[in-house]
């Protein structure tokens, strides 16, 4: 058969076919031809006695009673010494070894065919190592209102295990004029891998305990809980630079305040909102954004929905200006590179790759329930932002970001400057 296929350039099918016939020719080839098994192997217990050590090799998936492949188990001692043995299928061998190994490895030379892994988990996550968690930073995103001179600050964590796009677990904590705030919560994606980190699509539920001060027009001290859920679609290969991408989100949440010794009153929030980012030319993008939010209950006036705020509001207005229960913003940008490869190290904080341009005009409804002087309506900015996009400590990627609005209308407000200047971390529209 060997000589034949290299001799005629025949396949394998067409010389079993011409010697055994059709019909058992394609019984010969029946377990070789269609896909692969869909199988996973992996190492169960392994007893040590006076003879060696025994070593359970477990055969998983949906192919498993087929898989019968020859397995091979590495053992490696303290002194370096390495011993294998072999069998075919599942089950147990053993391994004469002297005493308690540093290492046992299933299939040292990766030859068998493992097909099993999820969408969403990386092929380099499999049975061979065992699974590991890392804590990781996401980022430290800093936002200062610098005509309002003021400073919020948020730190965000997740805890996942390595490879694995789908189950991640995060924590957060802020500080901000309105109060301090931590949370946590759980997320598990789906979807296309838009990169190895990260799916396209996300479902997450999330708690926080929040305290509010008593400085935000007018509240008084409250203590806040509440737990919500959200599903998100983004595909944008990098928050902090794209120039292409779509996402939507939806949130829903329940919240209890109780101010001082008074009983807890309720209230609840929804949002939705989608983001389009069209590219125009290279290095050049138009980002789209609506959003609606609505606040029902009897809500704190730090709890409700703000004019100005750099991530949901109009970047032309100052986070303390006005507060309402129901909020619709539309925003345009248009993004454009001004210097595509920086290369720059600056004072060994940030090592600086490009930056980036950005025109920008929002346009946001506000209901308001208070009638001073200001009422329902339609506001209006505009206004121009500069992206200095690069990585933190050459560890983790950021950026700073300002951005100077212009309100095209405003309540009357004596001592408001005529524009609003944003300072930040992360870039516009990290969050839609």
């Amino acid at each position: 058969m060997a000589e034949a296929y290299v001799r005629t350039g025949r396949t394998y099918e067409e010389l079993l076919t011409e010697r055994l016939g059709e019909h058992d020719a394609r019984a010969a080839l029946a377990r070789w031809l269609g896909p692969p098994p869909r199988v996973n192997y992996q190492l169960g217990p392994a007893y040590a006695d006076a003879d060696g050590l025994q070593i359970t090799i477990a055969v998983l998936g949906h192919d498993a009673a087929r898989a019968r492949e020859p397995i091979d188990v590495e053992v490696e001692t303290s002194d370096g010494t390495r011993l294998r043995a072999r069998r075919t299928g599942a089950g147990s061998v053993r391994v004469a070894t002297p005493e308690v190994p540093e290492r046992v490895t299933l299939d040292p030379e990766h030859r068998l065919w493992q097909q099993t892994q999820d969408e969403g988990i990386d092929p380099r996550f499999d049975d061979v190592r065992p699974p590991r968690w890392r804590w990781l930073l996401n980022n430290i995103d800093g936002l200062v209102s610098v005509t309002a001179r003021e400073v919020a600050l948020r730190a965000d964590f997740t805890l996942h295990r390595i490879y694995d796009q789908r189950h991640s677990y995060d924590a957060a904590i802020g500080l901000s004029p309105e109060g301090l705030e931590g949370a946590v919560g759980t997320s598990y994606g789906f979807g296309r891998a838009v990169t190895p980190l990260w799916l396209s699509h996300r479902v997450g539920v999330r708690a926080l305990a929040q305290q509010l001060r008593d400085d935000v027009a007018g509240s008084a001290p409250s203590e806040e809980l509440g737990a919500s859920a959200f599903y998100l679609h983004d595909d944008r290969v990098s928050p902090y630079s794209s120039f292409s991408g779509t996402g939507w989100v939806a949130t829903a949440g329940s919240y209890a305040v109780r101010q001082g010794g008074a009983p807890w009153r309720r209230y609840v929030r929804f949002g939705a909102g989608a983001l389009r980012i069209w590219p125009l030319a290279l290095g050049q993008a138009l980002v789209t954004r609506v959003r609606g939010d609505a606040v029902l209950g009897d809500a704190p006036q730090a709890a409700l929905l703000r004019l100005g705020d750099r991530y949901r509001g109009g970047r032309g207005f100052e986070r303390d200006e006005l507060r309402g229960h129901r909020r619709v913003i539309a925003s345009l940008e248009q993004r454009h590179n001004l210097e595509a490869d920086a290369s720059t190290d600056v004072m060994g904080l940030l090592t600086l790759s490009r930056i980036e341009g950005a025109l920008f005009a929002d346009a946001v409804w506000l209901a308001r329930d208070r009638a001073d002087g200001c009422a329902t309506g339609w506001f209006y900015d505009v206004g121009y932002g500069l992206r200095f996009v690069g990585e933190w400590l050459a560890l983790s990627p950021g950026a700073v970001a300002i951005d100077v609005g212009v309100p095209l209308n405003r309540c009357a407000d004596v001592g408001r400057p005529p524009v609003t200047i944003y300072l930040a971390f992360v870039q516009s529209f990290l969050a839609f």
